[in-house]
């Protein structure tokens, strides 16, 4: 759960000897566009970096937060369905 005085999102994340998987983000409405989703994905680039893994995820070609993924170095792999396969190499 991501709180600010009370709950305004959550987050999951599976971290697996190969890779760090962000499984869902969720921020509220009211609590978008003010930096939080890119402080969340600071804290977990910095998170696989200190565990030297790859971030990967899952994310629709029309949502808002692929620009994000996309300047944060994240990079499409494959279309799985109706999804784009998204992955940030580990640190060399």
């Amino acid at each position: 759960m991501i709180e600010r005085a009370g709950a305004i999102g959550r987050i999951y994340v599976d971290t697996t000897g190969s890779e760090v998987r962000l499984m869902e983000v969720t921020i509220l409405p009211a609590h978008r566009n003010q930096g939080i989703g890119s402080r969340l994905m600071d804290a977990m680039i910095g998170y696989a970096d200190a565990l030297a893994r790859p971030i990967t995820l899952h994310v629709e070609p029309f949502n808002p937060a692929k620009r994000m993924y996309d300047r944060l170095g994240f990079a499409t792999t494959e279309t799985r369905g109706l999804y784009e396969f998204m992955r940030r190499p580990a640190p060399s």
